[in-house]
């Protein structure tokens, strides 16, 4: 509901820009056949009906704001997002286990407790944070959405009751011919009925009223104008608040008219025409307010009268230029502005290929049998290079040296299964391979950069679909170093020069075009991923730390220099870096990084904080530190709720 009055608020504020340009032309069209006005109501109908926004650079609507933003409530999307960035090689490294003291390698399911695996396979389910209570923000939201339920029930009321009200009064009428019926209590005509409609006439009427008014009603069937009636009515009752609303719809009636009236007399002469206003005047007299259809004499009866004794003719200049305008109104004012807010909207995060994977809250690693005693290991398979997506494990068969990614053999084999190990397919077959850069799940695509031989200069870059079909193998010359970033079918690399120089590259792997994208000197490159419309780069020069967003117009960012001398980049449907023991989050609003407080528990002394994943409100990190009386660091994966602010243990790893 709250979504829902949000997108009203936006489609009722941008049709009001369209209907004030429709208000400013209006004037100028009164010379000339109201069908032309009458159509740009049209216009204004669906901006204030259809929910669906379409970007465009030629948009003159005001840069309005999200619907999360009007709300203030800051809501997530429910999806999962899972992103390992960078090396993850870099992020842990685990020799061993102490087989005595450790739990089962998986999540445990409340604070510490190691959950029970089934099959050799586990998956603990994310707690639901913990309720906290109704603030002054829900109570408004609360207040609003009552408020607006209670007016729209308060205009479907009373539109309701008239219904009923004119219903209950034409009980009596009596069939005349056709759908052309007398009633004794409708003192002015009108047309009532969208399927099967019907003329209802007051008895009295002479032979030259009743013809003008059955050509009059009948033309507003011809029209549809009752259906067009019922359209205005849906608009006012979902935009009841807007004033502009009702006033449109009172001129789109006003319009209406006076086009059914043009239509009815297209072929006739002055007399006629005055017979015809005489009419009109006749049964204005003697208005009943008895209508919910379009009326004969109950719509601004002088300016139709004066309409009526003005034969317009069209134009077709002046028709060429209403079909422009209609084109103008729809570009101009049925689309909103392309501002580059996609970029900052949550995308599918890709994940990486590594030595352990999470997913719904869960951890899956795999150990060499020689390295634990304990067997019972959370991955159904045997693989030390995995990743999950979309609730599909993705392993390879084949050994990948955790150091410098050789593939043991030659040889690289990839499977999916099911988290429980079975339904099994080959996902990917590559007979030639000495080393991979990155192995990347996004899109619904699977990205594999490698290159076939050690004298190999050309890396070679296969995208495959997740089903395993549709393979397609680019190839990318020159030497890049290793880095491979992934994002809507762009490759981001990187090659080194002299003097500590390093080159950034994009690479199109639709076109097959690559372009320089940034060039830095004098630094190390600490840490990268993709983030938006580019790539976010922590830079080292031994002394602190730099931070650079790097976009695909090749413009650049920089966010000055932290404190630190590791870092490690996280960007899902929000953007983390993790420097020393300090976590900082993106505004993106304000383009600035923030410190993101950790609420830690008491015995963690954290050295170092790697953020690994987001999903829903829950971020987890790796922190590095130590705990009291022990003199070895180790590893904790905590879960944190970034709306309550709640920490959970999930899982510590001894590293001797």
């Amino acid at each position: 509901m709250i979504e829902m009055l949000g997108r009203l608020w936006r489609m009722s504020l941008q049709a009001s820009v369209m209907i004030l340009f429709v208000l400013a032309v209006r004037p100028f069209l009164k010379r000339y056949p109201k069908v032309y006005s009458y159509s740009l109501w049209i216009l204004v109908g669906i901006s204030l009906l259809c929910p669906i926004s379409i970007r465009s650079p030629f948009s003159l609507q005001p840069a309005l704001p999200d619907t999360a933003d009007f709300l203030g409530s800051g809501q997530r999307s429910g999806s999962q997002s899972l992103t390992l960035q960078g090396n993850i090689h870099d992020l842990m490294d685990i020799s061993g286990t102490d087989a005595d003291t450790a739990p089962i390698p998986g999540i445990p399911a409340n604070n510490g407790e190691s959950g029970n695996f089934s099959g050799g396979a586990a998956q603990a389910a994310v707690p639901t944070a913990n309720q906290t209570e109704p603030d002054s923000k829900d109570v408004l939201l609360w207040f609003l959405c009552t408020f607006y339920l209670a007016g729209t029930g308060a205009v479907l009321f009373y539109c309701f009751a008239q219904y009923l009200r004119v219903h209950r009064r034409i009980a009596t009428a009596i069939r005349e011919s056709g759908n052309v019926w007398l009633c004794e209590a409708v003192q002015s005509p009108f047309v009532i009925g969208i399927r099967k409609p019907r003329i209802l006439l007051p008895y009295g009427l002479s032979e030259s009223e009743k013809a003008h008014i059955l050509l009059h009603e009948r033309t507003h069937i011809r029209h549809h104008d009752a259906l067009a009636r019922l359209i205005s009515l849906i608009c006012v009752c979902l935009h009841w608040w807007n004033p502009l609303v009702w006033y449109a719809a009172r001129l789109m009636e006003q319009d209406m008219e006076m086009f059914c009236d043009e239509s009815s007399l297209e072929h006739a002469d002055l007399s006629e025409r005055k017979a015809y206003a005489k009419t009109l005047l006749s049964c204005a007299s003697r208005q009943s307010r008895l209508t919910i259809g379009p009326a004969f004499g109950e719509s601004n009866t002088e300016r139709r009268v004066e309409n009526i004794m003005k034969k317009r003719k069209n134009n077709l200049i002046v028709l060429c230029g209403v079909i422009l305008l209609a084109v103008f109104c729809a570009v101009a004012f049925m689309t909103i502005p392309d501002t580059g807010k996609r970029a900052a909207e949550p995308q599918e995060a890709p994940v990486y290929f590594g030595d352990f994977t999470l997913a719904g809250g869960a951890m899956y690693m795999n150990f060499p049998e020689d390295e634990i005693s304990d067997t019972r290991l959370a991955l159904p398979v045997t693989t030390n290079y995995c990743a999950i997506y979309k609730n599909r494990l993705y392993y390879s068969t084949d050994e990948i040296d955790r150091t410098i990614d050789y593939v043991t053999g030659g040889h690289l084999t990839i499977y999916s299964c099911k988290l429980d190990g079975t339904d099994q397919k080959k996902i990917l077959d590559i007979p030639e391979i000495y080393s991979i850069f990155d192995m990347v799940l996004r899109d619904d695509s699977l990205y594999c950069s490698y290159i076939k031989t050690e004298d190999d200069d050309a890396c070679i870059v296969t995208k495959v679909s997740i089903s395993g079909e549709n393979l397609t193998e680019y190839s990318l010359a020159g030497d890049y170093g290793g880095l491979f970033l992934f994002y809507k079918n762009r490759a981001y690399t990187r090659a080194f020069a002299g003097n500590r120089e390093i080159i950034f590259y994009v690479h199109d792997l639709d076109t097959g075009r690559s372009e320089e994208l940034y060039r830095c000197t004098g630094y190390f490159l600490e840490n990268y991923c993709v983030a938006d419309d580019g790539i976010l780069l922590l830079l080292g020069n031994n002394d602190n730390l730099t931070l650079l967003r790097v976009s695909e117009d090749k413009s650049v960012t920089d966010y000055g220099n932290f404190e630190g001398q590791t870092g490690q980049l996280f960007s899902g449907q929000s953007s983390y870096c993790g420097i020393g023991s300090m976590l900082y989050q993106l505004d993106k609003k304000q383009d600035v990084w923030i410190p993101f407080e950790l609420s830690l528990p008491e015995h963690i002394q954290p050295y170092g904080i790697t953020p690994i994943m987001e999903e829903g409100d829950n971020l987890y990190c790796l922190i590095s530190g130590n705990v009291p009386d022990n003199e070895w660091y180790n590893t904790f994966l905590l879960r944190f709720n970034t709306e309550s602010g709640e920490s959970t243990l999930l899982r510590e790893f001894y590293l001797p």
